[in-house]
């Protein structure tokens, strides 16, 4: 069984990951701001940039498709670690699996974080709204984190040619993230 030490080790995970057979995203350290144009050359757009040594999504941004927002995503993730990672993209399905003494304790689905509409609430609104559910906060207790307005959730609205004041239809989904999973 890997240590919690090593499985937060997004670089040595994925390495042992690939030794054993399991397809993973190609990913590149940072070091600095210089060499983000070397990385974009190497991995092609879109791109993921995360801290590798955090997990519950602390400093990721995904679905990068120019340098400005590399680099924007680059500093977001400085803030909270020094060792930070690129990786190629790839939209699908993703999975969270505890595993505990070398048994599945649980498995989920991870889906982007997302609003459904009711044909009533504007996007802000249905987002405080869903904020107020009992599985939503911040930190490790709670199994879903709040729902926010992010620089990455403006951008699938403008994408859309939509706002926060906009009322999505009944059962409209409006995702708030591209592939992090937030559910």
């Amino acid at each position: 069984a890997l240590p919690i030490s090593l499985a937060r080790n997004k670089i040595s995970t994925s390495k042992i990951l690939k030794n054993a057979g399991i397809p993973v995203a190609e990913q590149e350290p940072i070091q600095n701001e210089n060499e983000i144009i070397s990385i974009i050359n190497k991995l092609k757009f879109p791109l993921v940039i995360k801290p590798s040594n955090l997990d519950g999504g602390e400093g990721v941004s995904t679905y990068l498709q120019t340098y400005n927002e590399v680099l924007e995503a680059y500093k977001k993730a400085a803030k909270r670690s020094k060792y930070i990672i690129a990786e190629k993209h790839f939209e699908g399905k993703d999975y969270r699996l505890v595993i505990f003494n070398e048994k599945l304790l649980w498995a989920i689905e991870r889906r982007p974080a997302h609003i459904i509409g009711d044909g009533k609430n504007s996007i802000a609104n249905l987002i405080k709204i869903e904020n107020k559910n009992p599985s939503r906060g911040e930190g490790i207790l709670f199994p879903m984190k709040l729902l926010e307005i992010d620089d990455e959730a403006l951008k699938i609205l403008k994408d859309l040619n939509v706002n926060i004041e906009y009322v999505p239809a009944k059962g409209e989904i409006i995702r708030l993230k591209i592939g992090r999973a937030h559910v």
